[in-house]
């Protein structure tokens, strides 16, 4: 019987032990593959939370630039627009007075707003993109040539020739500063759909 007893577990054993330590090989190679795989999927979240964290950083420093950009160009325009609508009323005076005796002071006050409106469109050109530039180049070449021309004015002229021109002229700055507006306008909604 015991040698019954020894050849059944001898039989056991070969039967059953190959594959017995054969699973619990797959298993410890199981574990210790999940354990791998484990520190790899580590090391990816580790660089991707890192290389998130740059992004954010970055994102977050073009969101600030952004913003600092806006307002400085925000403020350019209503500085550009304060000047523009001082020239403005300052022509609709000059195109008032057309014959009374005080328009060489609104010829005054146009030229001086007209200087002042320069000055600001110098002073704040890096602050606003060659559209507005462009827009606002225009204007002041019109107004310029008002200027001058009011300046040096010919009194040989008839009241009437020269109401004309002047008319036409005063026509062309504000529809220029219209267009302008239109500009600006436009410029801000773009910043804002950003």
């Amino acid at each position: 019987m015991a040698i019954l007893g020894v050849a059944i577990i001898a039989l056991l054993w070969k039967l059953y032990l190959p594959s017995y330590l054969k699973k619990k090989a797959e298993h410890l190679a199981t574990k210790e593959d999940i354990g791998e795989i484990t520190e790899q999927v580590k090391k990816v979240e580790s660089k991707h939370a890192a290389e998130l964290e740059r992004l954010r950083s970055n994102l977050d420093q073009r969101k600030h630039v952004s913003n600092t950009q806006f307002e400085l160009e925000f403020k350019t325009y209503q500085e550009i627009w304060n000047s523009l609508v001082e020239v403005n009323l300052s022509l609709r005076n000059l195109a008032n007075s057309a014959e009374d005796k005080s328009k060489g002071n609104h010829i005054i006050a146009f030229a001086n707003d007209y200087y002042a409106l320069l000055k600001i469109v110098d002073q704040k050109r890096p602050f606003y993109p060659p559209e507005i530039w462009n827009g606002l180049k225009s204007l002041i070449e019109i107004i310029r040539s008002v200027v001058l021309e009011l300046q040096a004015t010919d009194n040989s002229k008839s009241h009437e020739e020269f109401s004309a021109k002047e008319r036409s002229r005063f026509k062309k700055i504000e529809d220029q500063i219209d267009a302008l507006c239109e500009a600006i306008r436009s410029r801000l909604t773009s910043l804002i759909a950003i």
